[in-house]
């Protein structure tokens, strides 16, 4: 099973066309398509308008599976076909937190010195 979200393809709510133009307090319901080898899935997802304090709104998707406010969706083949939902769902972590300790000490930038 895939665990890293590198992996896996990615519904980005800020590449969504016109995600901070939509108007309204809640948009319908946007059905995305997930082809895959096994065939295709339509999948119902809802947006959400959040009000800013500054004015205007941020566009948010719901997760299919959980319900939560997320900004990204994954699409994940599984044996029933492919499924969308957020990193939660799916068990997921970025590559960097599946390395050790000493492998993330490694990848650190050394600090300037303050001469």
């Amino acid at each position: 099973m895939i665990s890293v979200v590198e992996d896996l393809p990615a519904l980005r709510i800020s590449e969504r066309p016109n995600a901070r133009d939509a108007q309204g307090s809640n948009p319908a319901v946007v059905d995305v398509e997930l082809r895959t080898r096994q065939g295709h899935v339509v999948v119902p997802v809802q947006l959400e308008l959040v009000p800013q304090w500054r004015g205007g709104h941020r566009t948010w998707w719901r997760c299919p599976r959980c319900g939560a406010r997320r900004g990204v969706l994954h699409a994940v083949a599984m044996a029933s076909g492919p499924q969308l939902g957020c990193r939660g769902c799916f068990g997921l972590a970025y590559a960097s937190q599946r390395l050790s300790r000493a492998q993330r000490r490694s990848m650190k930038v050394p600090s300037a010195s303050m001469a």
